[in-house]
C-alpha cells in the first residue's frame, strides 16, 4: 500500500514538474518574440526618421523586405523582416510600411498579428 501511494505521489510530482518546465519554456519563447517585435519596431522608426537603419541588434537579424502579401483582400507592403534562431524553423516576423506586424509562417503562410497600439497576438505554436 505504501509503495503504491509513494509511486502515485512521485508520478504527480513528476507531472507537475514537467508542466512547470513547459510553462517556463512557453513564457521564454513569448518574451523572445516580444523582444523581436521591439527590435523590428526600432528598425522601422529609425528608417522612418533617418532614411536607413543599422542592424545593431544582438539576437535579432533585421533585413529589408519589399514583398507584398494579400490576406483576406488586404494588401500588406513589407518593410523589414526579423529572424531569431529560436523561431527559424517556424517562420519570420515582418513589419509593414504602416506598422502592422505579420507572421510569415513556413507552413500556414502570412498571418496578420497586430499593429502598434493594439494587443499583441502571438503566432500559433508560440
Amino acid at each position: 500500500m505504501k509503495k503504491a501511494l509513494f509511486a502515485g505521489l512521485l508520478f504527480v510530482v513528476l507531472v507537475l514538474f514537467l508542466l512547470l518546465l513547459h510553462g517556463l519554456a512557453t513564457s521564454d519563447r513569448r518574451a523572445e518574440f516580444i523582444n523581436m517585435t521591439s527590435d523590428l519596431l526600432e528598425a522601422h522608426v529609425e528608417f522612418q526618421h533617418d532614411g536607413s537603419f543599422t542592424n545593431h541588434f544582438r539576437y535579432t537579424d533585421i533585413s529589408y523586405c519589399t514583398n507584398q502579401f494579400v490576406v483576406a483582400g488586404t494588401t500588406y507592403q513589407c518593410e523589414f523582416t526579423a529572424e531569431r534562431d529560436q523561431f527559424g524553423n517556424f517562420g519570420v516576423l515582418a513589419i509593414t510600411t504602416n506598422q502592422v506586424f505579420v507572421w510569415i509562417d513556413k507552413k500556414r503562410g502570412v498571418l496578420p498579428l497586430f499593429s502598434r497600439g493594439t494587443p499583441v497576438k502571438f503566432p500559433p505554436g508560440l
